[in-house]
């Protein structure tokens, strides 16, 4: 067997860890029980996300990570009321950039990007957080792009009161 130095170190790590590696059968995921628990949660979560808010289905991967974004920020009774990316970062966490997935975003088109009688303002709708920086994730409908602006203004208002409406019965 040819070992490389990616395997040398992952057993390396495994050992001054205490980790122990364990294999599943393919196709069996029962036998993967907290992982696939997890996955499905993020998904149930991204699922009703995206219906709260009438938002097409191919933002599912936006829905998921804004689901990930926000549980990594949460406290955790397994970490002792501690969210997982402090523990795993070491600082403590702002989150009052949290905002309502779904709600109506402008954001201002900067003077060298349109006309003297273009609009300065174009609308999208929020579908996560940077990770990079803290800027926000805007889904134009228009032409189906995904932007990062940190100059958006949110109508959070109009998010919350659709997602407290009882759905119709069609």
């Amino acid at each position: 067997m040819v070992e490389n130095t990616s395997t040398r170190n992952s057993l390396i790590f495994r050992t001054r860890e205490s980790i122990r590696r364990e294999w599943t059968t393919p196709y069996n995921p029962k036998q993967n029980g907290v992982a696939e628990r997890k996955n499905g949660t993020i998904v149930e979560a991204a699922r009703a996300m995206l219906y709260d808010h009438d938002m097409p289905k191919f933002l599912w991967a936006e829905a998921c990570n804004t689901v990930v974004y926000v549980q990594n920020r949460t406290p955790h009774r397994a970490l002792r009321k501690i969210t997982p990316e402090s523990v795993f970062t070491d600082k403590k966490l702002e989150v009052r950039h949290f905002r309502i997935f779904g709600s109506l975003a402008y954001y201002h088109i900067t003077e060298e990007k349109r006309k003297k009688l273009d609009q300065t303002m174009e609308k999208g709708y929020l579908v996560g957080y940077n990770e990079n920086a803290k800027a926000y994730r805007v889904y134009l409908p228009g032409n189906r792009k995904i932007i990062i602006r940190l100059d958006v203004k949110l109508m959070e208002d109009r998010a919350y009161r659709k997602s407290r409406e009882m759905p119709s019965k069609e």
